[in-house]
C-alpha cells in the first residue's frame, strides 16, 4: 500500500502498523536536491495515522500568528472529516487520543 495524503505526506503499510512519511529534500551530499521520504512514525490504524499527520502540520506549520495556525488546522481538519465520517468511531477514538497528547 502506498497512499499520497496529500502533496507532503505519504501512508505506507507493513504487516503490523500503517506508516506516515514526509516528502523531503536531500540537502546535502551526493544525492542532494533529490526527493525522500523521512519516517513521522508507527501507527495501528489508519485515523492515528491521519491524526498523527494533523499533529505534525501544525507543529512545522510556519505561521507567524494564533489566527493563521488554527485556519491550516482546520482546513486539514476537514480534509480528514471527509474522509472519515465523524461518526465513524474509528476516527473518534483518534481525535479523543489526539488530545490527550
Amino acid at each position: 500500500m502506498k497512499i499520497e495524503i496529500d502533496k507532503k505526506y505519504l501512508l505506507t503499510a507493513d504487516s503490523m502498523n500503517f506508516i506516515v512519511q514526509e516528502k523531503s529534500t536531500i540537502k546535502e551530499g551526493k544525492n542532494k536536491g533529490k526527493e525522500c521520504f523521512v519516517l513521522i512514525g508507527y501507527y495501528s490504524t489508519v485515523p492515528a495515522a491521519l491524526m498523527a499527520v494533523l499533529r505534525h502540520k501544525v507543529r512545522q506549520s510556519a505561521a507567524t500568528d494564533i489566527k493563521t495556525l488554527i485556519s491550516e488546522y482546520r482546513a486539514f481538519y476537514a480534509y480528514l472529516k471527509d474522509v472519515f465520517n465523524e461518526n465513524d468511531s474509528a476516527f473518534a477514538k483518534a481525535k479523543q487520543k489526539m488530545g490527550k497528547e
